[in-house]
C-alpha cells in the first residue's frame, strides 16, 4: 500500500469516526457553547469581540464567517481540521520513519483528542496548526512554519511557547543561522497581526486574565492530566511505554540524527505541562503533547506489535473502562455495573461499560436536557427575575433562543453589591443549582443564599 493510500485510509478512518458524535450540541464544556454566542455577536455587530479572555481571533472570527451556525456545522469544522491534525501527524512521522499509520491513529484515538475533535472547543484546531508549523519546520520552509505557529497561537494564545522548542530544534538541526531568526521574527509579527483586532478593541489589557475561582484540587488535576488525556487502559499503556522509552533514552540507544527531535520534544512537552499546572482546569490543555509523546514513544518502542498494542489499549479506553464524574446534571447516567465512589466530595464512576469518548457524548445530551429544564422552569416563574447562571450561563443563552422572556434576565455570577441593586429595583434573584457556591467563591464571599433561592426545578416534570 502506497503513502498517498494509506493517507487517505486514515483520512477517512478520523473523519466518519468524528461525524456520529457531531449532533450533541457545541460540546460539554461551556466554553463551546460560548463561542456560539460570540459568534452571534461578532455577524451582528460586525466587531472582534473575543469570546473569551485572552481571546482566540482565528477561532472567532471563523465561526463568525460561517453562514450557519448551527452547532453541527462548527462541530464539523472541528472534525476536518482534526483530520488534517492527523494528517500532517502522518507526513512528520513518515518523513522520520517512523510508524506513520499506527502513530496517526494512536492520536486519532487518544480520548481527550478524539473527545474534542467532534465539539466547537479551540484545542485540536491550535494543535491542527502546530502540527503543520512542525512539519514545515522539518522542511525548512521558515515563512509557512511561521504564518502555521502564529494561526495555531491565534487559536490557542498558549501555542506561542512552541516557538522556543521549534527554535531550539533549528538550532540543532539547521547550519543557517539566519533561518532561527527568520522564524522568530516572523512568528512574532504574525502573532500580532493575528490579535490586532483584540489589541485595537480591548488594548493589552485582555492579557490582565485573573483565575477567580483559585487553584483546583491536586487530585483533579493530576486526574485531568492523567487518566483525562489517555483514559484509563491508554494511561496504563502509554505509561509503560513511556518509562521504557525514557530508559532507552538514558541507555542513549537511538541514532545520533534524532537528537534534534527528541531533545526539541522533551522540551516542548516540558512546558506544555508547565503550562497545564499554571492553570490546571482543562485536559484539553495538554493536547498539544499528545502527538510528540506518541513521537517519543515511536522512537524507542520499536516493536510493531508492541506500538498496536498500545494503540489498541487507547481505542479501548475511549469507550469502555471509564472512570467518569457521575454529576446528576452535568454528568451521563453511569451504567448498572459502574462502581461509584465518593472522591474529595466528589462522586466518580468506575464505569466498564462507558469509555472516556462515550461518556462525553452522553454528558453533552444530558446538560442539554437540563439546561431545557432550567430554561422551561424560569419561564414558569411570576415575577421579574435576575437568574445566577454560572457556567450554565452560555449553554442557556443559546438554547432559550425562540423561548425569551422579557421579565428574566440571566447572568453570570453578581457580588453582594450588584445583587442589592436589583433587589432595590424590585427583581427576585435566583440561581441555577450549585451556582450559589460558586458565586461566593467567585466573590470571595459568604452572601449569595441570603439575597437569592434557588431555581425551583421541582415545579416542572422530567423531559
Amino acid at each position: 500500500m502506497n503513502r498517498n493510500v494509506r493517507l487517505i485510509f486514515i483520512a477517512l478512518i478520523v473523519l466518519s469516526s468524528r461525524l456520529i458524535f457531531v449532533d450533541a450540541g457545541f460540546g460539554s464544556e461551556e466554553d463551546a457553547w460560548g463561542y456560539a454566542v460570540n459568534a452571534q455577536l461578532m455577524a451582528q455587530s460586525h466587531t472582534y469581540e473575543y469570546a473569551r479572555m485572552p481571546g482566540h481571533p482565528v477561532v472567532e472570527y471563523m465561526y463568525s464567517w460561517l453562514p450557519v451556525k448551527e452547532a453541527w456545522v462548527f462541530n464539523i469544522c472541528t472534525a476536518l481540521l482534526s483530520t488534517i491534525a492527523v494528517i500532517f501527524f502522518f507526513l512528520i512521522l513518515d518523513r522520520y520513519r517512523l510508524q506513520a499509520v499506527i502513530g496517526s491513529l494512536m492520536l486519532a484515538f487518544t480520548p481527550a483528542f478524539y473527545i474534542h475533535s467532534s465539539d466547537a472547543m479551540d484545542y485540536n484546531w491550535s494543535l491542527c496548526f502546530l502540527l503543520g508549523s512542525f512539519y514545515f519546520l522539518g522542511k525548512r520552509w521558515v515563512l509557512l512554519s511561521a504564518l502555521f505557529l502564529a494561526l495555531a497561537t491565534g487559536c490557542r494564545i498558549t501555542a506561542a511557547v512552541a516557538i522556543i522548542p521549534f527554535m531550539y530544534y533549528l538550532f540543532l538541526a539547521s547550519e543557517n543561522r539566519k533561518n532561527i531568526f527568520q522564524f522568530v521574527l516572523l512568528t512574532v509579527i504574525l502573532i500580532f497581526l493575528i490579535y490586532a483586532p483584540a489589541i485595537k478593541h480591548y488594548g493589552f489589557s485582555f492579557f490582565n486574565y485573573v483565575n477567580q475561582f483559585g487553584y483546583p484540587p491536586l487530585i483533579k488535576s493530576l486526574y485531568k492530566a492523567s487518566f483525562g488525556v489517555w483514559g484509563t487502559t491508554g494511561l496504563l499503556a502509554t505509561g509503560i511505554a513511556i518509562i521504557f522509552s525514557a530508559k532507552e533514552l538514558f541507555k542513549k540507544t537511538y541514532s545520533s540524527a534524532y537528537r534534534p527531535l527528541i531533545s526539541s520534544i522533551i522540551l516542548l512537552v516540558f512546558l506544555f505541562v508547565l503550562l497545564y499546572f499554571y492553570e490546571p482546569h482543562k485536559s484539553g490543555y495538554l493536547i498539544p503533547v499528545i502527538p510528540f509523546v506518541i513521537v517519543f514513544i515511536l522512537l524507542f518502542v520499536k516493536n510493531v506489535i508492541h506500538q498496536t498494542w498500545i494503540c489498541a489499549m487507547l481505542i479501548v479506553g475511549c469507550f469502555f473502562a471509564g472512570i467518569n464524574l457521575a454529576d446528576k446534571n452535568r454528568s451521563a447516567n453511569p451504567s448498572d455495573f459502574a462502581i461509584i465512589k465518593t472522591i474529595h466530595h466528589q462522586k466518580v464512576a468506575f464505569d466498564l461499560l462507558n469509555g472516556s469518548v462515550t461518556d462525553d457524548y452522553k454528558k453533552r445530551w444530558a446538560r442539554i436536557n437540563y439546561t431545557y429544564k432550567v430554561i422551561d422552569a424560569v419561564n414558569r416563574l411570576e415575577r421579574k427575575s435576575i437568574i445566577i447562571s454560572g457556567y450554565w450561563l452560555n449553554n442557556i443563552l443559546i438554547q432559550q433562543q425562540g423561548r425569551e422572556n422579557d421579565f428574566t434576565q440571566y447572568v453570570y455570577y453578581l457580588d453582594m453589591e450588584q445583587m442589592s441593586k436589583y433587589i432595590s429595583e424590585g427583581y427576585k434573584i435566583y440561581y441555577v443549582e450549585g451556582q450559589d457556591k460558586f458565586n461566593d467563591l467567585c466573590f470571595k464571599g459568604k452572601f449569595t443564599n441570603a439575597l437569592a433561592q434557588q431555581v425551583p426545578m421541582a415545579k416542572i416534570s422530567s423531559l
